[in-house]
């Protein structure tokens, strides 16, 4: 072989990883047989991204508590019959005008059907909270810190809602998870993000002058596992977690078959 050839060669190479690392191959396959509905998930480091996302593969089992994603993470499912792409993006790991500036990259460039906004009514779980700020002497939760995370969520539906005003996005999930966790008082949490304070900011930072985007929230527990192995509801059962998550699923599949016009 000649050593032209074998630049060409080389160079040929060096082009096709280039555009595989850009996504150039996936979204021309996307295009042509418009196989993926992508769905854009945000939320809160801790709030239970990963674990969400994991939740949906049958084949995994014994899911653990997974920590702050660093980066952007890809994951492919089907949901009856219906091929997603979701897209897990990082909750705190990054700069505040970074996160602002990647999302709002990935609005502009991509056609989401939607977003999924993770919540888990404050309890979240990170690396660097400690039992000891968690929990008083007699185990019991200290809800200030609860609270905090709260504020937190609120403080990311501030950064991202305002980069939607000119997106195709149609919808936006409120997800809550660790219901094994809140499920006790479940009343107070469907209050807080459906008719509450979540929903007051979701409203006031996506005001009406904005393109109009759907709100649904609903319930979900990725597993059964106590909060920060100490804490969960004695009256949530797995069942309850199967049957939340069959409803969410459900109504998923009802919302994007509108989008597919079925």
């Amino acid at each position: 072989m000649g050593q032209f050839a074998k630049i060409a060669i080389e160079f040929a190479s060096d082009v096709f990883d280039h555009l595989y690392e850009q996504g150039f191959f996936e979204k021309l396959f996307n295009k042509i047989f418009k196989r993926n509905k992508q769905i854009l998930v945000l939320g809160a480091t801790g709030a239970g991204k990963t674990q969400f996302l994991n939740s949906l593969n049958k084949e995994l089992e014994n899911i653990q508590v997974t920590y702050s994603s660093q980066a952007n993470q890809k994951n492919f499912t089907k949901i009856d019959k219906i091929p997603i792409s979701f897209l897990d993006t990082p909750g705190q790991g990054q700069k505040i005008e970074v996160r602002k500036r990647e999302i709002q990259n990935l609005v502009r460039e991509n056609k989401y059907e939607g977003i999924i906004n993770v919540v888990s009514f404050g309890f979240h779980e990170r690396e660097h909270t400690t039992q000891k700020r968690i929990f008083d002497e007699n185990n019991k939760i200290n809800f200030d810190v609860i609270d905090d995370y709260k504020q937190m969520e609120l403080k990311m539906l501030k950064e991202w809602l305002p980069l939607l005003e000119m997106s195709n996005i149609k919808w936006v999930i409120t997800l809550v998870t660790k219901a094994d966790v809140w499920w006790d008082f479940e009343d107070n949490v469907w209050d807080y993000y459906w008719h509450g304070a979540y929903r007051k900011k979701f409203d006031e930072e996506f005001s009406v002058n904005h393109y109009s985007k759907d709100y649904y929230v609903y319930p979900y527990s990725s597993i059964l596992q106590s909060y920060h192995g100490k804490y969960k509801s004695e009256n949530f059962t797995n069942t309850n977690r199967k049957n939340l998550n069959a409803h969410f699923l459900e109504q998923l599949t009802i919302i994007l078959g509108k989008e597919r016009n079925l």
